[in-house]
């Protein structure tokens, strides 16, 4: 495809190219079935459902859960779902400046006060699964094992002792994500079960752009909500843990020369294994930088007149339309 036109934060449209120098690859994943395609960002839940109802979109990838009921059996409409290869985490940060970055006590306490059964049902329509590792179980070198290890299960009590532990004396913590997408509602709930045992949070949610441009200073929130993905599991960490990734260090701000260095070394092909993996994921439980929360399903809509019949999904749990077929 070529690029015809692009307008930031609004749309892209493609067009396909005659000269394709792999027209005749016959995997279903790199077909390019649609001549013109535009892409276009509409964050709003509500303008979501307008731009499918309207015909001003044909599908919609990645619907806002709490839409996803307003077209269900309804014929005009057809529905499209998988993992997603990202999943949502809670990172902590990891400036010295803040509460959470003065104590692992307080991160913990926070990860246990979470019931994530509850979070699914209300802030995902029951569409996700919960997380056992920051990273999503559609990583490669994700291991198995891990869904069926305890991980930060939600414990009240457990929760007022580790606030105990940490000296928590009602500071006040500041939760920040990026607005839209049903991103209110979560971190709402999320926000209810840490004031039910006692933690001060703050709700701070930006517009995407200011986000971007915050997201990696941990002096700025407690914690934040980010779908972080990759593609293989050493990937990931690398670009959340890696303390010389960024200017502040790695992407919460927190300079971990040990962590870094096992990073680096399941880089390597002597260093990279399962007891390598294995030996991050649970440096990462032990100190709770992160704690991922939900894996919800993407969600596409597409409206039955379009002719799409469906579309192979890729690495990341995404449907690829460029390569949809249609009746």
């Amino acid at each position: 495809y070529e690029v015809v036109e692009f307008v930031a934060g609004s749309h892209l449209t493609l067009k396909k190219r005659a000269d394709y120098w792999d027209a005749e690859n016959d995997h279903p994943a790199l077909q390019n079935n649609v001549e013109n395609l535009t892409y276009k960002v509409i964050a709003e839940a509500s303008q979501q459902q307008i731009a499918l109802e309207t015909g001003n979109v044909d599908v919609f990838e990645g619907l806002t859960p709490s839409l996803v009921p307003a077209f269900e059996g309804n014929p005009a409409y057809g529905k499209l779902s998988a993992p997603s290869g990202n999943g949502w985490q809670m990172y902590f940060s990891g400036s010295e400046e803040r509460p959470c970055g003065k104590s692992e006590d307080l991160c913990k306490a926070i990860a246990y006060a979470i019931d994530v059964n509850g979070l699914i049902t209300a802030a995902y329509e029951g569409l996700a699964t919960p997380m056992h590792c920051g990273a999503s179980n559609m990583l490669v070198g994700y291991n198995e094992k891990w869904d069926s290890e305890p991980y930060f299960e939600y414990d009240v009590e457990k929760a007022k002792e580790y606030l105990a532990a940490a000296g928590y004396n009602g500071e006040e913590v500041i939760l920040r994500a990026a607005s839209g997408g049903g991103m209110d509602r979560v971190v709402q709930v999320l926000q209810g079960y840490m004031n039910a045992v006692g933690i001060n949070c703050k709700i701070e949610l930006q517009d995407q752009a200011l986000f971007s441009a915050s997201r990696f200073d941990g002096s700025q929130y407690d914690m934040i909500i980010v779908a972080a993905g990759g593609v293989t599991m050493t990937n990931w960490w690398g670009n959340r843990f890696d303390m010389n990734a960024y200017e502040f260090g790695d992407g919460t701000g927190r300079r971990d020369e040990t962590l870094t260095n096992m990073i680096y070394e399941s880089w390597t092909q002597d260093g990279y294994s399962e007891e390598s993996i294995d030996a991050i994921h649970y440096y990462l439980m032990e100190h709770c930088y992160v704690y991922g929360l939900a894996n919800p399903d993407v969600i596409c809509v597409y409206r039955a007149e379009s002719g799409i019949q469906g579309a192979p999904v890729t690495c990341q749990g995404y449907h690829d339309f460029a390569a949809a077929v249609f009746g």
